[in-house]
């Protein structure tokens, strides 16, 4: 798995009576021997932040609906709790995300 890659990953939500892990899309941000930043990606595209990324669904990403990467939620995980891969950006979306990173962290180029 590699930055750029939408996965699938188990998350539990506190605000659920169930206390089920739910299945959620994820983006990879970064990756290293054992683990994996990720960020969230939500089908609730009403509310948008100026740093998400908004997704629409291609063959390449596996996604079904708009989607947006929120790039505000991010998370390390063990790669062991990825449950899967559904596709990965494409090569313009890279980009798009790669500048929206630098600005979220007030990076300069």
């Amino acid at each position: 798995m590699f930055k750029g890659d939408i996965v699938l990953i188990p998350l539990s939500y506190p605000n659920r009576s169930d206390d089920k892990m739910k299945l959620v899309p994820a983006l990879i941000l970064s990756e290293d021997d054992g683990a994996v930043t990720v960020s969230f990606i939500s089908t609730n595209t009403e509310e948008q932040e100026p740093c998400d990324l908004i997704l629409h669904p291609k063959k390449g990403n596996g996604l079904k609906v708009r989607s947006v990467v929120r790039l505000n939620k991010i998370i390390t995980i063990e790669k062991s709790f990825m449950l899967g891969r559904l596709g990965t950006l494409s090569t313009r979306e890279m980009r798009e995300l790669n500048l929206r990173l630098l600005e979220l962290f007030d990076l300069a180029l």
